[in-house]
């Protein structure tokens, strides 16, 4: 298993509303039915991707706009160096499903899979956030769980 991060371009599909942050917590399910390459899935600041054509280059370290946990084990984070491009270790892929909540409390987001703890990092302060996933083919599915 490399441990090298991705070189790829990731385009964007954000899913709405844009989350409530006045909520305590609001969190979203996703499963990966089906998976040709990586997929990130997490929060994005919805200006910045827009701003970026829904397109993003994973070797720019930071102004990404987003918080997004990457099926290969890595995590990515708009303004830390601590959580941007850091390898994590956890994998996902096709039959697992993937949880993201947001805190407003502490501005955070904790990942999960198949509901077991994975991680958090933190959130910066953005006007609008969303859910996102991010995709490197076409071809790969996402379904939202209820």
């Amino acid at each position: 298993m490399s441990t090298a991060p991705p070189q790829n371009i990731l385009y964007y599909s954000q899913v709405w509303p844009n989350i409530n942050q006045n909520e305590n917590s609001v969190t979203l399910n996703f499963q990966c039915t089906s998976q040709s390459q990586a997929v990130a899935i997490g929060l994005c600041n919805q200006e910045v991707v827009y701003q970026n054509n829904s397109q993003y280059r994973d070797t720019n370290p930071f102004g990404s706009g987003t918080y997004l946990w990457n099926s290969e084990g890595y995590y990515w984070h708009s303004s830390s160096a601590t959580y941007n491009n850091a390898w994590n270790g956890y994998l996902f892929g096709v039959g697992d499903t993937i949880g993201v909540t947001y805190y407003s409390t502490n501005q955070s987001a904790a990942f999960y899979k198949n509901q077991n703890y994975v991680m958090s990092i933190p959130i910066d302060k953005v006007k609008n956030l969303n859910f996102c996933v991010a995709f490197r083919s076409t071809s790969t599915i996402i379904s939202l769980v209820y």
